[in-house]
């Protein structure tokens, strides 16, 4: 499996990088103006998720999205018809699994950042709270009777 990642985000890379020159021809291309095709294909480009460079982390998630919804059915199809075609469907819910494994370590650590941010906020929270108080008490003009 660590070979299928590597090779995996090998490929992502690139396809990034086609995707950033396909965003601004410019970039790879110095003089080129951007013409009316490729604002069209900057447009359709930036509604797809899977091309969206900032969601490159993940790439678990997608790999299980993809293998679910268009590679598992063809597969299965296929082997009901093709017994020669089992075991590539057998390796690919192995894939599978092993991309669902990659996926719950990166939303494991999703949670973690989330939670730490959340007990951050809360602590800087009551801590403002409790200044606002020692000020209100300082400030106030009242007699306390004991």
């Amino acid at each position: 499996m660590a070979s299928a990642y590597v090779s995996s985000r090998h490929v992502g890379g690139r396809f990034f990088a086609g995707r950033s020159s396909q965003r601004d021809p410019s970039a790879l291309r110095p003089g080129v103006r951007p013409t009316r095709s490729s604002s069209s294909l900057r447009r359709q480009c930036d509604s797809n998720p899977m091309m969206d460079r900032n969601k490159s982390a993940d790439l678990p998630k997608m790999q299980c999205g993809f293998i679910d919804f268009v590679c598992a059915f063809v597969y299965k199809e296929f082997s009901r018809f093709h017994v020669e075609i089992t075991p590539m469907l057998d390796r690919l819910l192995n894939n599978r699994k092993e991309w669902n494994a990659l996926k719950e370590v990166h939303e494991a650590k999703l949670a973690a950042i989330e939670e730490a941010q959340k007990a951050k906020e809360e602590a800087s929270g009551k801590a403002a709270g409790a200044k606002q108080a020692s000020a209100a008490q300082s400030d106030s003009k009242t007699c306390i009777l004991s």
